[in-house]
């Protein structure tokens, strides 16, 4: 067994030490009433007394004090590990000393980072848009918002997919998009281009509240023209009225 503070031990001499003199004491005591008087006249008056009774009291005292002793000197309880495991050690900053900043990122927390990476890449699918120079990309990950017939506020539901998509530009601050705004068939050509930028704009703002820089975002209508469905039913019309979310770059 080890300790903490080992010669705190060194006053268990004192236990030893204590008996002797109690035992020397007793046999003073005894050696006194010899002397002084007939010991059996003694034990006819007072009786054969509590005998070995009498020691209970010191050596309960003699145990505590080495109890105490013991406790004093700090036991220390030692673990012996296997030599092939490894030994993961807890620290805690009590002190407030250490900052969150100055530890490295944790390994699962960087794990989770790449995978959600990897999965925002696979996610992406280029396309070739008429008026853009090069290839953009669309993800399943960037959910299109719907609106109501003839309406460009953002319903409850839609909110919360404005938000998951605000969560995700957040984490790729480098993505810039683009907003379209569509419309279904009903109403004319221009109506509905007109009706299609206020629904992208409606979309920008939000996206805009969350968080995203405005310079990130830009919007364009196309009315009517470029229906999801083809459909002339309020199924179709339905998914048509809708502001949809392009990748201009990443």
């Amino acid at each position: 067994m080890q300790f903490e503070w080992p010669r705190m031990l060194w006053l268990l001499l004192l236990v030893p030490a204590l008996v002797v003199a109690y035992i020397l004491a007793q046999r003073r005591r005894k050696r006194y009433a010899l002397r002084f008087s007939n010991l059996l006249l003694v034990r006819e008056a007072v009786g054969r007394g509590p005998g070995w009774r009498r020691h209970v009291p010191p050596a309960l005292f003699l145990a505590g004090l080495t109890v105490m002793l013991f406790a004093l000197a700090r036991p220390l309880s030692v673990v012996i590990l296997p030599s092939q495991e490894s030994t993961v050690i807890l620290t805690l900053d009590v002190s407030g000393s250490m900052r969150a900043e100055d530890m490295k990122p944790n390994r699962l927390e960087a794990a989770k980072r790449a995978a959600a990476e990897k999965e925002f890449e696979k996610s992406l699918v280029a396309k070739k848009y008429p008026g853009i120079e090069g290839e953009v990309f669309e993800s399943r990950l960037l959910k299109d918002i719907h609106f109501d017939f003839d309406r460009y506020d953002i319903r409850p539901g839609d909110a919360e997919i404005l938000k998951e998509n605000a969560a995700l530009l957040l984490r790729y601050p480098k993505v810039r998009i683009q907003i379209e705004g569509h419309c279904d068939e009903r109403g004319t050509n221009e109506y509905n281009l007109a009706l299609g930028e206020r629904r992208a704009n409606s979309a920008k703002r939000y996206l805009v509240s969350l968080g995203i820089s405005e310079d990130r975002i830009s919007t364009i209508s196309y009315g009517e023209e470029r229906p999801l469905d083809p459909g002339h039913n309020e199924e179709a019309w339905a998914k048509n009225r809708r502001a949809h979310f392009v990748i201009l770059s990443k």
